[in-house]
This record gives structure tokens, C-alpha cells and sequence, in this order.
């Protein structure tokens, strides 16, 4: 399958509240060989306040991302949308991509009207993020790559560290297409210099294929970090959540004995779970995680890996008692508790025929014609965002009254400390 890398220099680090002001993509054959390359960039979206600290980054200036030849932030993702569709099927490829760019990505298709948030993950394609990988190589083949440290003498993973201190030359750091060279760079390495490892995080683009591993109960091998070095954690499968089929169990193995969970209550499961340092790990299936079977499992952890794999009973009330943590730790608002509609993204898909609408709203060729569209969603969510692209992009085709409610909810945000960072 073809390869799309890709990555986004944006307004600030709110997946939610920024939006991205360059998208740079090469599209590559699955030997990395380059088909096409895409540099785009927007203008600022007037209702964003820009973080300074992600303007000194990438050493962009306010009459740069305000200049008027540049296209709006609705445009440019409506081309980029274009490029996902002419490219599919690829694997989308980023560094820290998975907890970066694609949530972006996601949030930019929901506020811009595109008809599929989740475009990068249908029609065929894959997702996969280099910064795992390389923690996964850090872990299994060390000796296979140069680990930079930062100026505290601590270990770097940043990006434009990593690929020079393994043969890349002039990157232009914090330049949304220096850093797709780059990322190009380090899975080229990593193919070369750890294949085996190269090979398996490419089983694991297919959720298919990572959801049967822990189904299996065979015991697995998963990478992670959180602030220090990388570390393998040796466990199990031991279910699936209650209510988020994607998001697997795995039970710590080397730490906790699944038979001592026998007699725990539906209560104790729960606060194991929750418990710090964690001994319950979730694991998205279709998020291309660093999970592995381990085939040279020592005689206790065969042992208590064979205990869950004849335990439904526990792997099914483990699956309730992570519904139950997340349910408890992400609580649903209040009945008077105000909710902004970019954190409502996920509050359920598209009708049919929003989708319908909302692919004629986005073939229009004027503002005009959208907003003879604007009363035709049936998601509340989409006529919200529907009148604030307006108000951005046309102000005068909405009443006063609009305008009015536009500005107070503009003003509202800028003031809010929860969006301005």
C-alpha cells in the first residue's frame, strides 16, 4: 500500500480551539519512492487567537498568516480533503501524529463542514506514527540507532534530534515539509536497521489483526512511555471495553496475578483500573499500537496468560469495569452545563442526509448559495458551525440578530481561559 506522510504546523496545541496553518504531504509507493508532493497554507481564521509560543516556533509572523492572498482555513481543508480522496488507499503517516495532526486533522474536517472527519481512516486507509516506532525500536533493537540527549542530558525524541543524529542533514525543523522529510527519513532507518520491527507495526495498521492478538490471551509484549525512557510492559488480552469495542485490555503480567482478581468485586476492578502506577493498560486497536505477541513467554507468564485465556468470566467484567472507569473519570455534563460545540465532535455520526447536505454545501461555488443551505441540517451541531463559517467568511448574508449572537459568542471565546492559552 502507498504511503502518505504528512504534517501540520498550526495556530497553537488545542486540537480543539487552534486549527492548522500549513498541511504538507508526500505521497510515496510502499518502497518510499516519491509520486507527489503537496505544500499548502491558510490564512488565520478570524475567530482564533494564535498561540505566541506555536508563532516563535515555526518563525511565522502575523502579516504571514494574514495575508489575504492566501486561501481561508475552509478552503484549504476542502483541498486537502481532495488530496485524501485522490490518494486513498495510503497509510497516513505522521511523527506524533496520533496524538497530534489527526485529531487536528479531525477537529479542522468537523469545524470546515467536510462531509468525513475520519477520511484518513476509510476508503482503505491506514494510519501509522514514526514516534512509537522509535520507542519501540529504543526498547527491542537499541544498538540499531544513535539516541540523541537534550540539553539536560536526558534522552530526545523530538524529531529534528532523532533524524540527525541518524543521517538526515539540513532539516529545516518546525517547516511542516522539512519534517515529512524527515519523517520519511527515520522509517526509511527504521526499515532498514530494524526490520522486524518495521514489519510488525505494519500487521498492526490492521485493528483486525491487533484485535485478534489480545482476543487470542497469548501473551504480548507492549512499548510505552510517559516522561522517562520507553519500557515494555509483559502482559494479556484480558478483554475488551464494555462500551468502545476499540479499545482493548491488557493486564499487566509481570505485576499482577489474574487469579488474585477471582474474588476482587466489580468495585476493586474498578479502582485497579484507575490505580497509579498503572497495571491496566488500554490499548486502541485501530490506532496502530505497540503491541506484540511474545513467543518466548517465561513459565509464569505462560502460566497466568493461560489463567485469562480460560477466564471469560474475568475478561468480560474487566470490559465493564473500564467502561465503568472511563465512565466515571469523563463524566457527561449537566443538564444546565453549557458545551461548546468543538467538544461535541464525537457526540454521534452524520445522518445520511446531513452527509448529502453537507456535500452540497461544500460544492457550492458562493457563500451566497451556502446560505440558502444554512436551515437544511438536521444536526444542530452542523448549523452551528454552518452560521459561525458564515459570519467568518460573509457577515453580511446573516441578520442582524445572527451577527449579533455571532460576535457575543466570538467575544465569549476570546475571553474564555479555557480557549485562550
Amino acid at each position: 500500500m502507498p504511503f502518505a506522510f504528512y504534517d501540520l504546523e498550526t495556530t497553537g496545541r488545542s486540537a480543539a480551539f487552534d486549527h492548522p496553518l500549513q498541511f504538507a504531504a508526500i505521497h510515496t509507493d510502499d518502497d518510499f519512492n516519491v509520486l507527489e508532493t503537496v505544500n499548502l497554507r491558510c490564512r488565520l481564521s478570524p475567530h482564533v487567537l494564535p498561540s505566541p509560543g506555536a508563532l516563535a516556533v515555526t518563525g511565522v509572523s502575523l502579516d504571514q498568516i494574514t495575508d489575504p492572498a492566501l486561501p481561508n482555513w475552509f478552503e484549504m481543508m476542502g483541498e486537502i480533503r481532495g488530496i485524501i480522496e485522490r490518494w486513498s488507499p495510503s497509510t497516513w503517516t505522521g511523527f506524533n501524529s496520533l496524538r497530534f495532526d489527526d485529531p487536528m486533522m479531525r477537529q479542522s474536517f468537523f469545524q470546515t463542514l467536510q462531509p468525513q472527519i475520519y477520511a484518513m481512516q476509510f476508503d482503505g486507509n491506514t494510519r501509522l506514527d514514526v514516534l512509537p516506532i522509535m520507542y519501540a525500536v529504543h526498547v527491542l533493537k537499541p544498538e540499531c540507532f544513535t539516541w540523541p540527549l537534550n540539553g539536560d542530558g536526558r534522552l530526545s525524541f523530538k524529531l529534528e534530534d532523532l533524524a540527525a543524529a541518524n543521517g538526515f542533514e539540513d532539516h529545516i525543523a518546525h517547516d511542516a515539509l522539512g519534517d515529512v522529510w524527515a519523517t520519511i527519513h527515520l522509517l526509511d532507518q527504521v526499515r532498514s536497521r530494524a526490520p522486524a520491527i518495521y514489519a510488525q507495526f505494519l500487521q498492526n495498521r490492521d485493528k483486525q489483526h491487533v484485535h485478534d492478538l489480545l482476543r487470542s490471551c497469548h501473551p504480548v509484549q507492549l512499548i510505552e512511555r510517559f516522561g522517562g525512557p520507553p519500557r515494555s510492559v509483559i502482559g494479556v488480552g484480558c478483554g475488551f471495553d464494555a462500551n468502545y469495542a476499540s479499545r482493548g485490555i491488557v493486564l499487566d503480567l509481570a505485576r499482577v496475578d489474574p487469579r488474585d482478581l477471582a474474588a476482587a468485586s466489580d468495585e476493586d476492578l474498578v479502582q485497579l483500573i484507575g490505580q497509579s502506577p498503572k497495571v491496566v493498560k488500554p490499548v486502541k486497536t485501530n490506532a496502530t499500537p505497540a503491541v506484540f505477541a511474545l513467543n518466548d513467554a517465561d513459565p509464569m507468564i505462560a502460566d497466568r496468560a493461560a489463567y485469562v485465556s480460560s477466564n471469560v468470566d474475568l475478561q468480560d467484567r474487566m470490559g465493564r469495569a473500564m467502561a465503568q472507569h472511563y465512565a466515571e473519570t469523563y463524566p457527561p455534563p449537566g443538564p444546565d452545563e453549557e458545551i461548546k460545540v468543538e467538544n461535541r465532535i464525537y457526540d454521534g455520526f452524520y445522518s445520511p442526509a446531513d452527509k448529502d447536505h453537507l456535500s452540497r454545501f461544500q460544492s457550492c461555488g458562493t457563500w451566497e448559495a451556502r446560505f440558502t443551505l444554512l436551515d437544511g441540517f438536521e444536526d444542530d451541531r452542523l448549523h452551528q458551525l454552518a452560521i459561525r463559517m458564515l459570519f467568518l467568511e460573509r457577515p453580511d448574508l446573516l441578520s442582524e440578530r445572527m451577527r449579533s449572537a455571532a460576535s457575543a459568542n466570538l467575544i465569549a471565546r476570546w475571553t474564555d481561559v479555557s480557549v485562550v492559552r
